[in-house]
């Protein structure tokens, strides 16, 4: 499977010192509330913080003029953006291909352009038992702008039973119980995971 790869872009260089540690400030308060999806995460939150600190801290005592008091602010402001942009980069390693967990913490990320407009359903959709037992693979064609491409298992009763997303197809949903009848559709996902629109559902029996 082809991982969609997410490049985080911070932009830090272009903000303001204010601007910078209102924007850590942010990025902390988001950890705190998704800690726990983002376990062994480095720097983790207790180093951010402490970095903050230093950084708020040589804020308040930087005095106009003065060549020391703005050196300390720079080497701290230095230290704080390295430690985002390694925090990001881990994040987006935590996340692999989920772009709306990387989101999460609100660290910005590379994209390839924004479709002005809902990506279409992919067509040529085609679906069929996968490689191995338990398993559906589907076929289509590729969608311009799209950077991957999501795939819904549906029982009968209309519930999504699993999901799949890759950047190239095929994509090949596992973990599908066998011996049971499925309705299968499929959509592309463009920059900022923006999705665009489902194909018909197509009903198969899984061997």
């Amino acid at each position: 499977m082809v991982i969609i790869k997410i490049t985080p872009a911070l932009g830090l260089a272009k903000m303001s010192d204010s601007a910078l540690n209102q924007y850590c400030g942010e990025r902390i308060a988001a950890l705190t509330l998704h800690e726990d999806e983002f376990t062994g995460l480095l720097p983790n939150l207790a180093a951010l913080k402490a970095q903050r600190t230093k950084y708020s801290n040589a804020l308040d005592n930087q005095r106009r003029g003065d060549k020391s008091s703005t050196t300390t602010k720079n080497n701290e402001r230095t230290k704080l953006e390295n430690m985002m942009m390694t925090q990001a980069d881990n994040a987006a390693e935590i996340a692999g291909e989920d772009i709306a967990l990387y989101e999460l913490l609100g660290y910005g990320m590379k994209s390839k352009g924004t479709p002005t407009t809902e990506l279409p359903a992919p067509t040529n959709f085609l679906v069929k038992n996968g490689p191995v037992g338990g398993s559906i693979e589907c076929r289509f064609k590729a969608v311009k702008n799209a950077h991957a491409f999501e795939v819904c298992v549906m029982d009968e009763t209309g519930k999504t039973v699993a999901t799949s997303a890759n950047s190239s197809t095929p994509v090949i949903v596992y973990d599908v119980a066998p011996l049971k009848q499925y309705k299968v559709k499929c959509r592309a996902v463009g920059a900022k995971n923006m999705k665009g629109s489902w194909t018909a559902e197509t009903t198969i029996n899984v061997i």
